[in-house]
């Protein structure tokens, strides 16, 4: 079953921890509200450098304060410095503190500020906190209840979590009305190091809410991103916090601290502040579907044996349908189709593909899948991992969402095992089967990237996640359709979609050197040219000599040649 990646707080709770555990992750700032309505607002920014010696037009928020949890707000060289020591009502609430940005009510906004020396290991796990749009009674203690869309970091990895928030080091945008939690996007991220600095940034305009971590260090590469669309709060004020993890999930309660720096923040975002701008890729396998079939594609049907077979099938206008009949056996495999390119092995990777016309008939509601790392079992099912699109809601498959939404997911044998990392459309009630859309699936290491667009702009997705697993090292690519139905046992209806414009790009494989100087790589990895030059910057050649087969590799002796000769294998 489909569902969100974290609990809702159960009724029992609420009135008990109403103005304690709510802001947990929604901090305490001057709610400044407009009468009679929005009015729009005037250009705005905010920077703070903390170069003083206190942090004038912050306003501390300390809700345990009065049961005797010791605090501190500390300013020093640039560096603002939170924390808080053990929950004195931890069987209650969490160890939590935070700042609030008072003297602002913005609707759209973008808010960065860089974060490092948060408390790790079994003693603390620390959540970073950046809440935006946030809206309730700051007059009086103990304030709230507070609403609005919080961007959450948790920055390292942390089994003794792993029974209750999870032990993945993650990135999420949720919205808080009371103490409800309501997740719209997830992405998971490697471990990041305490003693580096890391930006936070959370932007929203309009509906749409992108929210991403990078490294100082490196600004042009995001370490996590997520987007997520959501109507629910229009205007509000914004704060920093942090949150003592392993307190809130009752295995530890020992405080949490992190610093601060560099803030800078402003109502006026432009729509490119919502992401950052898709790898640029030099693709190396292309598919525009031009010819009247799909020669180069491997069909997959795992009915065939039941003598039910799928559909493949190319149209004069560039459209690859796939298509599943019912399943024959339902309650073991629901409807499956794909179509798979084997002739690649890549470890990092990139493929983009376009889709449209899916069958919203009859109800059925596939699941579209760009596949990647994929490999072939001997009972002829397939492990990968997927970027997959719901592309609507259905209220007739009990407990799954009721919106849109894209996913990553690891597939074991053809059956999903690993699915925690979602972005909601929740703004969108459904995609459009007349419209295109474009599917773009990342791979480096262990961290896995989906994109959604709309074909209309490639330029800003409407939705993004990440994963990180490190299972799957290696494999081939493809695109795959499921029944949704008959996966959550639901009904047995079949899947159809069109496919266009494939292309993807990877790293197939790395070449070895034999001490006397000879080049090979691995046989299954034909097609590829050698090359050559003295510097990788400039114009690479290929190599002349002649490439042979030694058992279950490809081999080349380029001879004599000049110091730092580089090498490398591209496909032409």
């Amino acid at each position: 079953m489909e569902k969100p990646p974290f609990p809702r707080v159960s009724r029992t709770s609420r009135a008990l921890i109403h103005w304690l555990v709510i802001q947990s992750t929604v901090l305490m700032l001057a709610l400044l509200g407009t009468t009679g309505g929005l009015t729009p607002a005037r250009a705005e920014v905010i920077t703070d450098t903390f170069a003083g010696a206190s942090d004038p037009g912050w306003l501390h928020y300390t809700p345990l304060d009065v049961f005797g949890t010791q605090y501190s707000f500390g300013v020093s060289n640039g560096v603002y410095s939170l924390s808080v020591g053990p929950s004195t009502i931890a069987a209650v609430a969490p160890a939590l503190i935070a700042a609030g940005r008072i003297g602002v009510d913005w609707q759209d906004f973008d808010v960065r500020i860089e974060f490092s020396g948060w408390d790790v290991g079994a003693s603390t796990n620390t959540a970073i906190h950046l809440i935006a749009r946030q809206n309730g009674d700051t007059n009086t203690p103990p304030y709230g209840p507070f609403n609005g869309y919080a961007l959450t970091v948790q920055p390292s990895t942390t089994p003794e979590l792993a029974a209750t928030s999870g032990a993945q080091a993650r990135l999420v945008i949720n919205t808080r009305e009371g103490s409800t939690l309501t997740p719209i996007a997830t992405a998971q991220l490697r471990d990041l190091n305490p003693t580096n600095w890391y930006e936070l940034r959370f932007t929203g305009i309009g509906t749409m809410l992108s929210g991403r971590v990078t490294a100082v260090a490196d600004p042009g590469t995001p370490l996590a991103e997520v987007r997520g669309s959501d109507p629910s709060y229009d205007s509000g004020f914004f704060s920093i916090g942090v949150l003592d993890q392993a307190g809130r999930s009752g295995i530890r309660n020992n405080g949490a601290h992190a610093q601060f720096r560099n803030l800078r923040a402003s109502n006026r975002p432009a729509a490119t502040d919502l992401q950052s701008p898709p790898p640029a890729i030099t693709y190396s396998l292309i598919e525009r579907f031009p010819k009247p079939n799909d020669i180069g594609w491997t069909h997959f049907n795992p009915f065939a044996s039941f003598g039910v077979f799928n559909g493949f099938s190319v149209t004069t206008n560039g459209l690859y349908f796939l298509t599943a009949a019912p399943s024959p056996i339902p309650k073991n495999l629901p409807a499956t189709v794909a179509s798979l390119r084997r002739e690649v092995d890549w470890s990092d990777f990139q493929t983009s593909v376009d889709f449209t016309a899916w069958d919203v008939a009859a109800k059925t509601n596939g699941y579209i899948l760009s596949i990647a790392r994929t490999r072939t079992n001997n009972d002829n099912t397939l492990d990968f991992y997927g970027l997959r699109v719901v592309p609507s809601g259905n209220p007739d498959i009990p407990g799954t969402a009721p919106f849109p939404f894209l996913i990553i997911d690891r597939w074991d044998h053809g059956v999903r095992t690993r699915t925690n990392s979602q972005a909601s459309l929740q703004a969108i009630t459904f995609l459009d089967p007349n419209q295109r859309y474009r599917m773009v699936f990342t791979g480096q290491s262990d961290l896995l990237t989906g994109r959604l667009y709309h074909l209309a702009d490639t330029n800003t997705p409407i939705a993004e996640t990440s994963l990180v697993d490190s299972t799957l090292h290696r494999g081939f690519v493809g695109l795959m359709a499921v029944d949704r139905f008959a996966l959550n046992n639901a009904g047995n209806y079949g899947v159809r979609v069109a496919f266009a414009n494939f292309a993807a790009t990877g790293t197939p494989v790395s070449l070895a050197i034999t001490k006397d100087g000879v080049l090979q790589w691995p046989a299954i990895f034909s097609g590829f040219t050698l090359q050559q030059t003295t510097r990788p910057t400039n114009v690479w050649t290929n190599v002349a000599a002649t490439v042979r087969i030694s058992g279950t590799n490809f081999v080349v002796s380029p001879g004599s040649s000049p110091p730092f000769q580089f090498y490398r294998l591209i496909m032409p």
